[in-house]
C-alpha cells in the first residue's frame, strides 16, 4: 500500500475530535462573597445612624418643662418707679407672697398652666391706674415680668353757677396741670384729669369780663359747682 494509504491527513479534525466537548471557562463563584461585603456595609451604615442620631443637631430633644414655676413681678409707676402698695393678681397659680426686696412671687404648677403656656398678671394701685402683661411659661424655673403702672384718667364733672348760664367758659386746674374744658349752654363742664378717684383738685374758670371763680372738688365727682360774679 502505499506510504500514508489509511493514515489522516495532518490538519484534518476528526468527527470523534469534532464531537469531544469544547472547553468552557468556569462560571465566577465570588458573586455570594460580593452580596455578603453589601450587606455587611449596609448593616456597619444602619448602626451608624442609630448611634449617633439621637446626638445630631437635627433631632433636638425635647426640653424638661419644671414642675413648678417661681414668677417674680416687679410694679413699676408711669415713670418706671417701683412702687409700694400695689396689688398684683394671675390668671393662674397660687396667691401671689409680696417679697421684702419688694418683688411679687407666684408659684404656678405645672398643671394649672394652660396648654399654650400663657398666663396674664394684673396690678392695681390707688394711685395710678393698673395695667396688665403676659407671661409665656416655657423652661424657665425663674421667669420674670414688669408690669407698668399707667397715669389715671378721671373724669370730674360739674356747673358754673352765674345769674344766668354761660358757655365758653374755659376750665381748667389751678394748679397748671394739664387739662382744660368749656362750658355747654347750660353752663355744664367735663374736664378729664389724671387724678385717681377722690382726690381733691382746685379748678377756676374765666372768661373776659368776668372774675376768676375757683373751687375745690374731687376727682370722680359729677356735681362740681363753681360759682362767678360779674365785674
Amino acid at each position: 500500500m502505499p506510504d500514508g494509504f489509511g493514515k489522516k491527513p495532518e490538519g484534518t479534525v476528526t468527527a470523534e475530535a469534532s464531537a469531544a466537548p469544547r472547553f468552557k471557562p468556569a462560571k465566577r463563584q465570588g458573586k455570594w462573597w460580593d452580596w455578603g461585603i453589601a450587606i455587611s456595609l449596609i448593616g456597619l451604615v444602619a448602626t451608624l445612624v442609630a448611634w449617633f442620631w439621637p446626638f445630631s443637631p437635627m433631632s433636638p430633644s425635647q426640653p424638661i418643662k419644671p414642675g413648678i414655676y417661681a414668677v417674680r413681678v416687679q410694679v413699676l409707676d408711669p415713670q418706671g418707679r417701683p412702687v409700694e402698695g400695689a396689688r398684683v393678681r394671675t390668671s393662674a397659680g397660687n396667691e401671689p407672697q409680696h417679697l421684702p426686696d419688694g418683688w411679687w412671687e407666684i408659684e404656678v404648677p405645672a398643671a394649672k398652666v394652660p396648654k399654650d403656656g400663657r398666663i396674664s398678671l394684673w396690678a392695681d394701685h390707688q394711685d395710678w391706674d393698673g395695667n396688665r402683661a403676659d407671661l409665656s411659661l416655657g423652661d424657665d424655673p425663674n421667669p420674670r415680668a414688669e408690669i407698668h403702672l399707667k397715669e389715671p384718667e378721671t373724669w370730674l364733672r360739674g356747673r358754673v353757677e352765674a345769674n344766668r348760664a354761660l358757655a365758653g367758659l374755659r376750665i381748667s386746674r389751678k394748679d397748671g396741670e394739664p387739662g382744660v374744658a368749656f362750658t355747654d349752654a347750660e353752663g355744664r363742664f367735663e374736664l378729664k384729669i389724671s387724678e385717681p378717684q377722690g382726690m381733691r383738685v382746685r379748678l377756676r374758670a374765666e372768661q373776659a369780663g368776668l372774675e376768676v371763680g375757683d373751687a375745690f372738688c374731687y376727682a370722680g365727682s359729677n356735681n362740681c359747682s363753681i360759682t362767678l360774679e360779674r365785674r
